[in-house]
């Protein structure tokens, strides 16, 4: 083993420099392929060109109620008093529970 270990200590600076060349090399290939993104999106458009998907009309109409203000202020009203009470039914569970 000790001859391993010198070979490598010996050829330290080697090694380090060849490190530093992959590292750049690979950041090179990484820019380039980066730089080339808008040419590849291009011909990429042509192959598979993107779909127009425009807001037809659906189904289902706008809105059956004149005033929608009122409909979400009933809603929310509704909502806000169903969590409440099941707040308030909670904390009674709750008290029982460590009495």
């Amino acid at each position: 083993m000790p001859i391993l270990a010198e070979s490598v200590y010996g050829r330290g600076l080697a090694i380090a420099i060849a490190g530093l060349v992959i590292v750049f090399a690979a950041l090179v290939l990484l820019s380039l392929f980066i730089a080339s993104l808008p040419t590849l999106m291009r011909l990429l458009d042509r192959i598979w060109p993107e779909v127009d998907h425009s807001h037809r009309e659906t189904s289902h109409p706008e809105s059956h109620v004149a005033d929608d203000g009122a409909v979400l202020a009933a809603i929310g009203f509704v909502l806000h008093s169903e969590l409440q009470h099941y707040s308030d039914s909670q904390k009674s569970t709750d008290g029982s529970k460590n009495s």
